[in-house]
């Protein structure tokens, strides 16, 4: 760690204002490990795509009808980072979009889906109306989930390809 991130937005036209979006996504989980003893470095955001560990695809491709991102990881041991794939910048709000983002990055991060409504890590958790980026925020209890899995002493770290 940290996860240096590599976001293809910009390759899809979109103005450079998205990168508040991946950046708002990245603090969200840095600051997040920082606020309960962890440390305060999971992602660090590169404009160099060769030295990336994860890249954010927005694309689209691949992507299931219903799904607005997913978080792609290999079915092996160890786990390997495949990728984030979301939908095409622009389809979405910012608001709505960091929100599927930052979840995403939970799911890199290790953490499983939550079953309380208001969780950004729960699955359909992405209905909630925010006026600006500010307001996307993660709850104490998806903190205390990312406390307890990286104080687990048989931990096992999602590695970069």
């Amino acid at each position: 760690m940290p996860i240096k991130v590599y976001s293809n937005h910009l390759e899809m036209e979109v103005d450079n204002s998205w990168t508040e979006v991946i950046k708002k996504a990245i603090n969200t989980w840095n600051n997040a490990g920082a606020s309960v003893g962890l440390m305060n470095n999971f992602f660090e955001y590169t404009d160099n795509a060769s030295e990336a560990g994860l890249l954010f695809d927005w694309s689209g491709e691949g992507l299931p009808a219903n799904a607005l991102g997913v978080a792609r990881l290999t079915n092996s041991n160890p786990t390997y980072i495949a990728g984030i794939i979301m939908r095409p910048p622009g389809s979405e709000d910012f608001a709505r979009t960091a929100e599927v983002l930052i979840q995403e990055m939970g799911h890199i991060l290790g953490i499983e889906h939550s079953g309380y409504p208001d969780d950004i890590m729960n699955g359909t958790a992405h209905g909630h109306i925010h006026e600006d980026l500010d307001q996307v925020e993660i709850t104490q209890r998806d903190r205390q989930m990312l406390r307890w899995l990286y104080s687990r002493e048989n931990y096992i770290a999602i590695i970069p390809k």
